[in-house]
């Protein structure tokens, strides 16, 4: 019968033992510092997470210029939705001389907006002027006085066929506006007329 170095294979078998089990402990601390590593939220995306909350927040608020027959004309904050009746609300109401029966009060403000309130008797058709305030070089939705035609011209709150027959004719007779504020020159045109088509025209 033969046999076997018991002691020697106890010292094989006891070693296998150990490496196996520094195997599993260095297999589970890596395991445990990759899953530190994934719940770990870079410093960036926390920051820009930050900034898409307050984008979304800013998004909820639109700011209106409020001008002409009101009780505290100037530049408000309201809500995305609101209508026109809450801008004139937040610029103290009417004053007594306010023409009323021109302003459509359910109208739904978009954000940069200018309100204007006329004034009973102003010319027909002054306003409630709402538009998109520009910049010099954002021209897209603005009209080139000078190159509109009578259908472009009626295109503005404001504007009938009257006054636009009257802009045409004095393009005509005197040449192109070198400047937007030259448009007070035209017959029917007055300073508060003008301040509400301003921000919708351009000479170039």
């Amino acid at each position: 019968m033969k046999t076997f170095p018991i002691k020697k294979y106890a010292l094989y078998g006891g070693g296998v033992t150990i490496c196996t089990l520094i195997v599993v402990v260095l297999v589970f601390v890596d395991f445990q510092g990759e899953n530190d590593t994934i719940n770990e939220i870079p410093p960036w995306l926390e920051e820009s997470e930050e900034t898409e909350l307050e984008e979304e927040a800013a998004d909820g608020v639109l700011v209106v210029d409020v001008k002409g027959m009101v009780a505290s004309p100037g530049v408000y904050e309201l809500e995305v939705g609101s209508r026109l009746f809450e801008a004139i609300e937040k610029a103290g109401g009417f004053t007594d001389s306010a023409n009323r029966e021109a302003v459509n009060l359910a109208l739904r403000l978009e954000d940069e907006m200018v309100v204007y309130v006329p004034k009973e008797g102003e010319d027909e058709g002054a306003g409630p002027v709402l538009a998109v305030e520009m910049n010099e070089t954002d021209h897209e939705d603005t009209i080139n006085i000078n190159e509109a035609t009578e259908a472009d011209l009626l295109t503005l709150q404001g504007i009938g066929p009257s006054k636009a027959a009257a802009i045409i004719g004095y393009r005509e007779e005197n040449g192109s506006f070198a400047t937007v504020e030259e448009l007070m020159n035209v017959s029917g045109i007055g300073e508060k007329t003008f301040e509400a088509l301003e921000p919708l025209i351009r000479v170039k």
